[in-house]
């Protein structure tokens, strides 16, 4: 399952400046992995409750992919601080299997792409 969800940061780092994956509990998200988003600091394995992280809730009782502005009051503070600024928008991507979310990815930025020659 690791390998997977490395592969799916992987994958989502071509999308976006930087994308963050956390793991839902029964009551918090737990930040399993980022990528684009080195010089930050938050933990690896920071617990987030889900009272202070709105975004998520949502997410996870939609099951639905929810954007929301990359607000502490959104997203908590340690989260928002990997994915910039409180202006931008974040994508919350529910990963499931069988009606089950196992992930949500974040997304946020959009990737700086050269020009064409």
């Amino acid at each position: 399952m690791e390998q997977a969800l490395n592969a799916l940061l992987d994958a989502a780092a071509k999308f976006c400046e930087r994308a963050v994956l956390v793991e839902p509990g029964p009551a918090s998200v737990r930040l399993c992995g980022a990528r684009g988003t080195e010089g930050s600091s938050a933990p690896a394995s920071e617990e987030v409750p889900l009272e202070q992280a709105s975004a998520f809730s949502t997410a996870l009782e939609t099951k639905d992919t929810v954007v929301a502005l990359g607000s502490a009051s959104e997203l908590s503070q340690p989260i928002a601080s990997l994915l910039g600024s409180e202006d931008s928008k974040v994508c919350l991507l529910p990963i499931q299997v069988r009606q089950e979310t196992l992930a949500i990815l974040c997304a946020a930025g959009s990737p700086e792409i050269s020009p064409l020659e």
